[in-house]
């Protein structure tokens, strides 16, 4: 994860890329169709 707290596509595939089982795409929640997404850092 990047030094601003915000994940990013780029920076999750890299991780994903690493798993012995692969992703699974689809809904998430009650997202609109071609919504996007970020997740973000909590303060400690």
């Amino acid at each position: 994860m990047g030094g601003d707290g915000i994940l990013t596509l780029s920076e999750l595939m890299t991780f994903v890329e690493t798993l012995k089982t692969a992703p699974q795409f689809g809904k998430f929640g009650s997202d609109q169709l071609g919504s996007d997404f970020v997740f973000v850092v909590k303060g400690n």
